[in-house]
């Protein structure tokens, strides 16, 4: 039977390829000291290698304590849609049985991401994009380091954006904002950058 394939959105740390490619494949990786174990990864492994930059117009912020992140994860806010809004995106191209795959391992939990929102954005083929979510807004926390580090590469791999374009984006978060000074956002961007790089998490 055919594929039916879809676009999914990242944000947050799934802007960055070998993070999105940790659900596909499942091979261990390390993000700036932090381990994703191996696991089985999704049913279907092929990787279609289409991707495309977006941009979305629903407030992304920090919320819960991830135990492998050691902090708070990113979510979307898909209740105030605002066109002031700028949450930087990238749509991956994949099969819908696997973004179930990604989803069930999201955590589908009433606490984490238990919404699968379509978004108003046109993809290059027609094919209906996707994110997940949390159907409200969860209680607002601050994210690990690595995490906002495994963020500047994906931000710096998917829009081009240069260091102080990202500093400022991240600066402008919430759970980053009021939490981290420019001085300490810019030391790991530069050094998150320095490492991606020479090909050295």
């Amino acid at each position: 039977m055919d594929k039916e394939y879809v676009w999914y959105v990242g944000y947050g740390s799934n802007l960055c390829k070998d993070r999105f490619l940790w659900y596909l494949d499942g091979k261990q990786r390390t993000f700036f000291g932090v381990d994703l174990e191996s696991w089985e990864g999704c049913r279907d492994k092929e990787w279609l290698g289409e991707s495309v930059e977006c941009k979305i117009r629903y407030p992304l912020y920090f919320a819960n304590m991830s135990k492998k992140w050691r902090g708070a994860v990113a979510f979307l806010d898909c209740n105030h849609f605002n066109e002031k809004y700028l949450t930087y995106g990238r749509m991956w191209k994949i099969a819908s049985e696997q973004l179930e795959d990604i989803w069930e391992k999201e955590g589908k939990g009433d606490k984490w991401y238990n919404a699968l929102v379509p978004l108003p954005i046109e993809s290059p083929d027609k094919r209906p994009v996707y994110t997940i979510t949390h159907a409200g807004h969860i209680k607002n926390a601050v994210p690990a380091n690595a995490y906002i580090q495994v963020m500047a590469c994906g931000l710096k791999e998917s829009h081009q954006l240069d260091d102080e374009e990202i500093i400022r984006y991240l600066l402008s978060l919430q759970g980053i904002k009021r939490r981290r000074g420019k001085k300490h956002i810019r030391g790991l961007v530069v050094k998150a950058l320095q490492h991606k790089n020479a090909r050295h998490w």
